[in-house]
Order: C-alpha cells, then structure tokens, then sequence
C-alpha cells in the first residue's frame, strides 16, 4: 500500500529558511522561502524575509521585487521600507531610498537604523542640513553610533563648522580609537582652525594605523610647514 507524505507545511518550510539564513546560506535559504511562498502565496513575511536573503547576495533589483510584494500586501510595514531602502542604496538610486526611508519613518517613528542610513542617503544627495537633522535624531536616541558622529564631523566640516566636527570627530575616536579616516578627518579640522600641533599628532595617529596613505603624509607636511618645520616637511612631501 502507497504512502502518500502531506506536503510539508509553509511554517516547516519558513522555520527552515529563517535557520539557512542564520547559518549565512542565503541561497538554501531563498530555496525554502520559496517553497513557504508555494505552500501559501498569500504569505508576507515569507516575501520578506527571501528578500533580505536575496539582498544578502547582492540580488538588489530582485530583493526589491519581493519588497514591493510585502509592502503591497502590508503597506504599514516600516521594516520592509526600510529594507528596500538600503537595497535602493545599494543600487545608487539615493533619491528613492530617502523616499523608502521616510515612510519607514512615518510607520516606526523612532526607527534610529532608518534616520541613519537617510541621513547617509541625504549626505550623497548634498542634502546636508537635511542630513545633519537625520544625525542629530540618531545620536540623541543611540549616543554610541560612531558612525554618527563621524559623517555629522564630515558634514559640519564641509560647512566650515570646525570646532563643532572636531568634537564630532573626538566622539567617534572615543568609540573606535583605531578608525584610520577619522584621525586623517580631524588633523584636517585641526589644519583649518590653525592647530596645526594637534593637526601633525592626528596625522601621525593616522599614519601609525596605516602608513600607506599618501596623502596623509602630504598633509602632515603641510602642517608641519606652517610650524616652520621646513626640513621635515620636506621628508613628508
């Protein structure tokens, strides 16, 4: 006599991805998400979640597709919002992904990972008060986000706000001490509110961290230059 196997339920096939995925199997796991999205095509979170798969691949447009799908079906879910954002980012398209990132905002008001990575969207796009605003929420919400503080540095430096970055840049350095770009970003601050001391300490912190940046030994010359210390300067440059 035949025995005939129920097929295995959407959940079996869903718990299966979401472990393929831990496991860092994204294709494995996209195959059993698929077979959860077979088992019940009316499924959100199956959608979703092969999308995040899919977009740990580097299948951006594809992660989208599945996205808009969720979203379709869910239009008050901040997260898939969010994760089409990041894919739109991926994918160079900024101006979409601030749009995705601000209706995940609108759904998750206190959505810190959104405000983040709009405010790198806006900072792509120019849109530097716009992503100042952005950096502010973060660090008020996530004080320890050295990211934060690193790119509000960048943009209050780009505006000439220099004491405001250098203590945007000695925040980040408080938090990850061994991040070559932001001791190269306050020797540069340094530079241009005439510390040029504290400007050659920063690039010599930078350098020791990797001494195979040209420029930063260019910039170290520079500094040294302006204190008069011409013989080496010159070995910099």
């Amino acid at each position: 006599m035949a025995h005939h196997h129920k097929p295995a339920s959407m959940d079996v096939y869903f718990r299966q991805g979401n472990s393929l995925y831990e496991m860092e199997c994204y294709v494995e796991a996209i195959d059993a998400y698929t077979s959860a999205i077979r088992s019940n095509p009316d499924s959100i979170i199956a959608f979703y979640n092969r999308g995040l798969a899919k977009a740990k691949l580097g299948r951006y447009a594809d992660a989208i597709k599945d996205f808009d799908i969720a979203i379709r079906r869910k239009p008050d879910l901040a997260e898939a919002y969010y994760s089409r954002g990041n894919a739109n980012t991926n994918l160079k398209q900024h101006r979409q992904a601030v749009t995705d990132y601000d209706k995940a905002i609108r759904y998750k008001p206190n959505y810190v990972e959104a405000y983040m990575d709009r405010g790198a969207a806006k900072l792509f796009l120019g849109q530097h008060a716009e992503a100042l605003k952005d950096y502010d929420f973060v660090i008020q919400h996530s004080p320890n986000e050295v990211i934060a503080y690193y790119n509000r540095g960048l943009i209050k430096a780009e505006l000439g706000q220099y004491a405001a970055a250098i203590a945007d840049f000695d925040e980040a350095i408080q938090r990850n001490p061994n991040d070559t770009e932001v001791y190269i970003d306050r020797g540069t601050a340094r530079f241009n509110c005439d510390q040029y001391a504290l400007a050659v300490e920063d690039y010599d912190l930078a350098i020791q961290r990797n001494p195979d940046r040209a420029d930063t030994y260019y910039n170290r010359g520079a500094a040294k230059s302006r204190l008069g210390q011409h013989a080496a300067a010159l070995e910099d440059y």
